[in-house]
């Protein structure tokens, strides 16, 4: 007779429980929502304050207007969306930072597929990191089949070279020459991280690569297709 009400008590207590972290839940992510338009609020309070404020002093045209606002815009967007995925990925903040590193490095020397649109590519990012950092890593692949797929991304990455933004030129011969340069270096140099025991970070740094490699492929046959139309 009186295990029932004990049985009873301890669901009830659970349920509570259960019902109480999925209102957590919802309130961090309404909260991240919350933070995300107050930041964009603030960055574009911030940007015309700055654009005004230089136009006052070093008496620009419209055109270094534009350029400025464009420069500004671009490294305030770029931080933004650091700092928002940062937040995001917070429970794997340390998986974060060394995926962020790697894909900084590949993404400044061949750069790859961008969007127009601010929502557009923290979605992108967002997906990018949710694979890299946190299913992919999960696949069982063998060390020689990594190594045989990280050498097939050189060779890629070689033979592409790189793919710039629609809004600035095609890369030029010498560009190439040096994006091609960078890109064996730094994946060369990830090599020898096969040296070392295994750790997550080299799993997570593998599939960077691999991610990288393939929307670079994609932005290469967008080009090459036309669809991406450089200086528009």
């Amino acid at each position: 007779k009186n295990f029932e009400p004990k049985s009873d008590l301890f669901f009830h207590s659970k349920h509570i429980l259960h019902d109480s972290c999925e209102k957590n839940k919802i309130r961090n992510f309404q909260f991240k929502m919350e933070f995300i338009k107050y930041e964009r609020r603030h960055i574009r309070h911030m940007i015309r304050n700055l654009t005004a404020s230089f136009q006052s002093r070093y008496n620009l045209n419209d055109y270094q207007m534009r350029q400025l606002k464009y420069l500004i815009i671009t490294f305030a967007s770029e931080i933004s969306k650091l700092v928002l995925l940062g937040i995001l990925f917070y429970a794997k903040f340390d998986s974060f930072i060394f995926a962020t590193l790697i894909l900084l490095l590949l993404r400044m020397s061949s750069g790859g597929l961008h969007f127009k649109t601010y929502w557009g590519c923290l979605m992108f990012s967002a997906m990018y990191y949710i694979f890299s950092i946190v299913i992919f890593p999960h696949i069982p692949i063998n060390v020689m089949a990594q190594i045989f797929l990280l050498l097939f991304c050189i060779a890629i990455n070689l033979k592409i070279g790189a793919v710039t933004s629609s809004y600035r030129p095609m890369a030029n011969d010498h560009q190439l020459h040096r994006a091609r340069r960078n890109i064996f270096i730094i994946l060369s140099l990830y090599l020898f991280t096969y040296i070392i025991p295994t750790t997550q970070y080299r799993a997570i740094g593998f599939w960077v690569i691999i991610l990288h490699t393939l929307q670079l492929t994609a932005a290469y046959m967008l080009q090459k297709g036309g669809y991406i139309q450089h200086g528009k």
